[in-house]
């Protein structure tokens, strides 16, 4: 995990390369967690942090590439601090989730850092599935698929984002979920009626067989390209089936 260190107190940094926001989280004296964001985009040598992030006392402006290896913070007075790649996370992923994101993304690609094999067979195959129907002779195409938490209330959505032609829609599939040793088990909230009943069947290999029946690790995964801190989602009774997802 990325961190850095101002003023004595140490902060964990991720950047949602697609959303363009960085999320700050520092762990407080007390136990507690406190959480912020701001913007960001991307520059020559590093990212400009759009209006700067206060952290401590400094005003954190830009993240630059000090050589091949490393990475700093540079405030408004020029002042540089290190970041540091840690092998564990300063914030526990249960903590985060909720706090410095809510929304897991899996990207619209055939293959991506942390995916196994299973899990890219089992997403070709739903694209396929709901590629079979059409809107007004328009073609459906599966775009991301979002996992929606909503943490205060143990609630989390499978939304499935579609194109046709020029136009948008989703697909929603509503789940309660349960935490026991980390671990996540999801459970369907009722039967899917509507579009999501019609299409159901075509989303089976990822929902029906993988995510409504088994249990889940979630924890972090940084891209080994990009540094960017994810989420990764690993069965428990199917060790070949994982995945990972951009945390927004």
């Amino acid at each position: 995990m990325t961190s850095i260190v101002v003023d004595g107190v140490e902060a964990e940094i991720a950047f949602g390369f697609s959303t363009k926001k960085m999320s700050v989280v520092v762990a407080n004296s007390d136990g507690t967690f406190s959480s912020s964001f701001a913007d960001f985009c991307s520059t020559i040598d590093g990212l400009e942090i759009v209006g700067g992030a206060l952290l401590g006392n400094a005003k954190i402006e830009r993240f630059i590439w000090k050589d091949e290896n490393s990475i700093v913070g540079i405030d408004s007075g020029g002042k540089e601090y290190p970041v540091k790649i840690n092998s564990s996370s300063v914030i526990p992923y249960i903590t985060a989730l909720g706090t410095s994101f809510s929304i897991i993304t899996i990207p619209d690609v055939t293959t991506f850092n942390g995916w196994s094999t299973d899990f890219i067979g089992r997403k070709a195959s739903t694209k396929a599935g709901i590629g079979r129907w059409n809107i007004g002779g328009q073609t459906l195409i599966l775009n991301t698929t979002d996992f929606k938490f909503q943490v205060v209330n143990n609630k989390m959505a499978v939304v499935f984002n579609i194109k046709y032609g020029e136009n948008r829609t989703t697909l929603t599939y509503n789940y309660t979920y349960t935490v026991e040793n980390d671990k996540f088990k999801f459970t369907p909230s009722g039967t899917p009626g509507g579009n999501e009943g019609a299409l159901y069947n075509d989303v089976r290999y990822l929902l029906q067989e993988r995510i409504n029946t088994d249990t889940f690790e979630l924890d972090y995964f940084v891209n080994p390209e990009t540094f960017e801190v994810m989420s990764q989602f690993k069965s428990i009774e199917h060790p070949d089936f994982y995945f990972t997802g951009q945390n927004n």
